[in-house]
């Protein structure tokens, strides 16, 4: 048994450097007519630890999912705060639709409440704005002429294009194709471009009037 010191009728105990589980508390109390001991459990638990969350970057309108995992003597409790304002969410995780976030930089955090205290883990969200693309402008032109279509793209990039005429793939890798219309027939035709990035793709459709020269009677 090892002795502490304590000379009085009580004993502050602490419990830092002690191994979790059971101990044993003994007080002998020694006066002139003899001695006894008494003896109490010190039961130590374990203090409240969590995991930490992980950072996500999403496109808005997509769920963002949070997990952390507790550790330490429960039960737990769990409260959530998006950008410093409490939201639901009553358990380990939490799933963050980000139809109504703005863009950017969002700070998302759990506090984990425990039989030993409290902990908070926070994490960074950030929202990525989705693909959009300027509308294509519909061109009319004379047969053998350049037909030149353009799109402008935003959202979050890296952004690629690809281009079809009358629904055919055609060579054209930038938000911009010059048609040669030499071979095309007279009439209408549909161009159209499909613009991806990194938060979806979106598809810009315009038409091409072919038109015949004119010729001397």
């Amino acid at each position: 048994m090892e002795c502490r010191p304590g000379a009085t009728n009580s004993n502050a105990i602490d419990t830092t450097a002690l191994s979790l589980g059971a101990h044993n508390v003994d007080v002998t109390v020694t006066g002139t007519c003899g001695a006894v001991t008494k003896t109490a459990a010190l039961n130590v638990q374990a203090s409240t630890a969590a995991t930490e969350l992980m950072p996500q970057t999403v496109c808005q309108g997509a769920t963002a999912n949070f997990t952390t995992t507790a550790s330490g003597t429960g039960p737990f409790s769990y409260v959530w705060k998006l950008d410093g304002m409490p939201i639901a969410g009553a358990t380990n995780s939490n799933a963050i639709d980000t139809t109504a976030l703005s863009l950017g930089a969002h700070t998302v955090e759990v506090t984990v409440t425990g039989a030993c205290g409290a902990v908070t883990k926070t994490a960074a969200l950030n929202v990525q704005a989705s693909t959009a693309a300027t509308e294509l402008m519909p061109q009319t032109v004379c047969q053998g002429a350049t037909a030149n279509f353009t799109t402008t793209a935003s959202g979050t990039g890296p952004f690629s294009y690809a281009w079809k005429l009358d629904g055919m793939p055609i060579a054209g890798a930038t938000n911009s194709n010059a048609i040669d219309t030499t071979a095309l027939s007279l009439g209408a035709h549909t161009v159209e471009v499909t613009v991806t990035g990194t938060c979806g793709a979106v598809t810009k459709t315009a038409a091409l009037n072919v038109q015949a020269h004119a010729r001397l009677s």
